[in-house]
């Protein structure tokens, strides 16, 4: 070997050498940067999760406020307490009692919702204002309640004295704490309302979001229907004002807001966008830090690895020549070979491996085949390209997609692939991938329309009932991009079918459809029909008027959870017409159950149950109308007129039997004989359990001992103190104590 092609080779192989122990350290800062990348993709979809999972919380948070707000506007608008107030023209007209009796109401149907931190109902019109603690004229209240209001003079000034007929959002001015009021009419009509009352219910906003991430995120209202910001935590956006970007966010979707990650739902009333957001720099600030830190000492490390491999190197080179000496090779004649080639084995050796590694890379090649199509519907297209899949074998020759998902028997799963594999084969392509939600199939169709799919699909459908309980697609998109949004859509199409218990095909714009219709029909003319069927006995003629108004709501076009929601309003004049009722029926008509109407799983079923407690109920009342057939006219008048004297007059001590007979024009004989027949009870004894039960209404609320006697018209002190407890057998005075520890 001559000393040139000695020293030609010696170079080729240790220059392959340091590349090698060069690669070594390189290989660090390489995985440093690759886990940066994987980390902070990591951190953006964990951030947008948390913010998701928020928006949730908040929507649910503030549906339930503003859903309160409006039963308790409603219970306001029909309590006989303070309906009087809706009508007045002058408030000089009401006494100090008047007000009184209307704050006692107030804070008895408040007592019933929790959340709220204050609770006022005033007038702009007449210059009243009402809270659980006080009541005044609006020139006075402020002056009086200065040292607990939350407001100034003119923020006061301008919130209770505007004339207002819609819903708005006013921040509290508060130190301590960040709150606002929710403010709206008591009633929208202003025929119903024409003193143009107004509640102001007063809300933490700390507690609408998760106590975890009240720091790090923000809250938005935005009012879809006037488009402008009704109410901004952030500090970043006026009040009142459209902003084209927080109008183009989408509803259940998490996207980029400039460096802020947003996300977006739809409230339950007033046409409400409730959007969450977050600063993405909060999370990436001292992971940046670490991440420069780490390539500073990776590059100081492969300087030091330098000076070690020009070592290495010099003491392999030596380990070599002895190994090429020891296999019997001449060096001289290895010029321009590899510098593995002295110590290969033999090509036989290679030939045997050669059909395992064929085999394995068949079973990689369907490995990542399953890999990418999970990767297109989980992050949409992206790298992934068509060339790429027709490198695996998978021939994608449409425009037209759309990710089909299927809620399956246990134990179909093989036979439903092969069924939908195989189904129209020559109008689409259908490729299986892995799903924890149930079976799903990225669809390239040659076709785009929505009805001829329906129908290929519902044939599918049909043909396989014995093995797909819930079938739904995402909308049709073109190209692989929008892959990870339809997998979104027709996972919301599976979950709203096994929500409503539908077994029907849908597209996601089916269920948009449905949603859209927010909100359903039931007059006071219908709910007066239904009243009057039910006081009848007439279950048919019931039944009748509720199939009606469901097909009404159902024609135009409104969701099956909403219909939910109807039914629940229906049943709610059910047991207000069970209430309504007279003593006769006391004993006679049956518990009524609501929760099962809302939790059970199907809206038929919900309907089944109304119709079953709409004819326990007729049954009942027309049970207890037989048995009064056979009086006469003038003597259950005679009892209905006794009734009304004792429940008008009860307060009056002097009222007894003898006056009622008096003022009816009757025997107290006949009029005791009367009263037994109709209520089963004698008359004084009645007189007696009626004073007593109010006696106990107005202590639970409160009340005292010496005021519950002229309250109620016993008379005296000691007369009061042995009835009660002859009734209830304890004192009035430890009523009043238990009432209000169970109150607590």
């Amino acid at each position: 070997m001559t000393k040139g092609t000695g020293s030609d080779f010696k170079r080729s192989i240790m220059t392959r050498w340091g590349y090698s122990y060069l690669a070594i350290c390189i290989v660090p800062i390489i995985a440093i940067i690759v886990l940066a990348v994987a980390a902070t993709v990591l951190i953006s979809v964990s951030v947008a999760a948390t913010n998701n999972l928020s928006q949730f919380y908040v929507t649910r948070q503030l549906d339930d406020k503003f859903n309160d707000t409006a039963e308790i506007c409603q219970d306001i608008f029909l309590d006989p307490e303070l309906n009087p107030l809706t009508s007045i023209k002058d408030p000089l007209s009401l006494s100090a009692m008047d007000y009184e009796d209307s704050v006692r109401s107030l804070r008895h149907i408040i007592g019933s919702y929790e959340g709220f931190d204050d609770v006022i109902i005033f007038s702009s019109k007449l210059g009243i204002v009402l809270s659980r603690e006080d009541w005044g004229r609006l020139d006075f209240y402020y002056l009086s309640n200065k040292e607990k209001m939350l407001f100034d003079r003119s923020t006061f000034e301008k919130v209770f004295r505007e004339e207002r007929w819609k819903l708005d959002i006013v921040e509290a001015q508060d130190e301590e704490d960040d709150r606002f009021y929710i403010i709206r009419p008591i009633s929208f009509v202003k025929s119903n309302n024409p003193n143009n009352f107004c509640i102001a219910i007063l809300i933490d906003s700390s507690k609408l979001l998760p106590e975890e991430l009240v720091d790090y995120q923000d809250m938005v209202i935005y009012n879809e229907l006037s488009h402008n910001i009704l109410f901004d935590f952030t500090g970043r956006y006026n009040k009142g004002e459209s902003y084209p970007e927080l109008e183009s966010i989408v509803p259940g979707r998490t996207s980029r807001l400039g460096n802020y990650i947003v996300s977006s739902a739809l409230g339950e009333r007033y046409s409400l966008k409730y959007i969450v957001m977050v600063d993405r720099s909060t999370y990436f600030h001292y992971f940046t830090i670490t991440i420069l830190i780490s390539v500073i000492l990776t590059l100081a490390g492969i300087g030091f690895g330098m000076f070690v491999i020009s070592r290495l190197l010099r003491s392999n080179w030596k380990s070599y020549e002895e190994a090429i000496a020891a296999s019997g090779a001449d060096i001289s004649q290895l010029e321009g070979k590899d510098a593995y080639s002295p110590f290969v084995s033999s090509v036989t050796k290679l030939k045997e491996e050669k059909e395992d590694m064929s085999q394995i890379l068949k079973d990689q090649t369907e490995s990542l085949k399953g890999h990418m199509l999970s990767k297109l519907v989980e992050r949409g297209g992206g790298a992934i390209s068509r060339e790429a899949l027709r490198e695996c074998g998978i021939e994608l020759p449409y425009d037209n997609f759309f990710v089909l998902m299927a809620s399956v028997v246990e134990g179909q799963e093989d036979n439903y692939e092969k069924m939908v594999s195989s189904y129209k084969g020559e109008r689409y392509i259908s490729l299986p991938f892995d799903s924890t939600h149930g079976i799903g199939f990225i669809v390239n169709s040659s076709i785009d329309d929505y009805r001829s799919i329906a129908e290929d699909l519902k044939l599918l459908l049909s043909d396989g009932r014995d093995m797909i309980i819930q079938l739904g697609a995402s909308n049709i998109s073109n190209g692989l991009d929008s892959l990870g949004s339809d997998y979104l859509e027709a996972i919301n199409v599976l979950e709203y079918q096994k929500n409503i218990g539908s077994t029907e095909f849908m597209f996601y714009r089916d269920v948009e459809a449905m949603s859209e219709k927010a909100s359903f029909q039931y007059s006071m003319d219908q709910e007066l029909d239904i009243q009057n069927a039910i006081r009848s006995g007439n279950a048919l003629e019931a039944e009748s008027l509720i199939d009606s108004i469901i097909a009404e709501n159902s024609r135009a076009g409104v969701s099956p959870r909403i219909l939910r929601y109807l039914l629940f309003s229906i049943s709610g004049t059910i047991v207000r017409t069970v209430n309504s009722l007279d003593e006769r029926f006391a004993d006679s008509i049956p518990q009524i159950t609501l929760p099962p109407i809302i939790q059970s799983d199907s809206f038929e079923r919900s309907h089944q149950e109304v119709n079953e407690i709409i004819k326990k109920v007729c049954a009942a009342i027309a049970q207890v109308e037989s048995q009064y057939a056979g009086s006469t006219a003038e003597t259950y008048s005679i009892y209905r007129k006794a009734l009304s004297f004792i429940h008008e007059n009860y307060s009056n001590s002097a009222m007894n039997v003898s006056m009622v007979a008096d003022t009816l024009g009757v025997s107290i004989a006949y009029l005791s004989k009367i009263f037994k027949k109709y209520h089963s009870m004698n008359i004084s004894d009645y007189i007696t359990s009626y004073r007593v039960s109010v006696a106990k209404k107005y202590l639970a609320e409160g009340g005292l001992v010496n005021g519950a006697v002229e309250e109620c018209g016993f008379g005296s002190l000691r007369t009061f103190l042995r009835v009660f407890k002859n009734c209830e057998g304890i004192t009035p005075g430890q009523y009043k104590t238990m009432s209000a520890r169970e109150d607590r």
